[in-house]
């Protein structure tokens, strides 16, 4: 993308909808495989990524109340490992889930929000694969500090912080963004480090 700031967040918010109509339909074709199946009482390990989480709604939906449905998320325990709660949805994902389970939503301020925080946060996540100290968890800590840096920021944060970063590696368009929370926002950075992560969760979605 190598348009202005407001052309590409409508790319993304695009991107969004077409990527939440095709979730959708893989959702409901797979609920109605796997509820063939399970109706049956078999037992089964259903593997999804967290962005299916309206698989196991229309799971629950289909199948009968006394059919035992239980979600896990992996990320999730590694959360709680590191002393936080919630899920790890980036705001793509957020902006995705929105549409997967309100697919009528349209001309929000949210939608512009989350499209703007997606651009900048998709240059500060490390995009390297990390191999060191794989017991720390640092794909997981990398996700969390980037999602908590950009739930700092407005739509006109990131219409200003864009242009400035959209050019730099992630190590350089981290540094900067956090430069402009302590010189421009008047965030002490130990301040930003004790903040509570508050996340979307599913019951937010159902």
């Amino acid at each position: 993308m190598d348009g202005s700031f407001k052309a590409d967040t409508q790319v993304i918010i695009r991107f969004a909808r077409f990527d939440a109509a095709r979730f959708r339909l893989r959702d409901n074709l797979r609920a109605q495989a796997l509820t063939v199946e399970l109706i049956k009482g078999f037992f089964a390990f259903i593997e999804a990524g967290a962005i299916h989480l309206a698989l196991y709604y229309l799971l629950k939906k289909r199948l009968p109340k006394t059919t035992q449905l239980k979600p896990v998320f992996l990320a999730r325990k590694a959360l709680k490992i590191l002393g936080v709660k919630g899920h790890l949805f980036s705001p793509g994902d957020q902006l995705t889930l929105t549409y997967i389970f309100y697919p009528k939503t349209h001309g929000t301020f949210k939608e512009k929000l989350l499209a703007a925080r997606s651009l900048i946060y998709s240059k500060l996540i490390e995009k390297e694969e990390v191999t060191a100290n794989l017991e720390t968890f640092p794909h997981v800590r990398n996700e969390l500090a980037c999602i908590r840096t950009v739930k700092l920021l407005t739509l006109e944060d990131c219409d200003r912080l864009f242009p400035l970063i959209r050019r730099l590696k992630s190590e350089h368009a981290r540094q900067l963004v956090d430069d402009y929370l302590v010189r421009i926002k008047k965030l002490p950075r130990q301040s930003r480090k004790r903040q509570s992560f508050k996340s979307q969760t599913e019951g937010e979605y159902s």
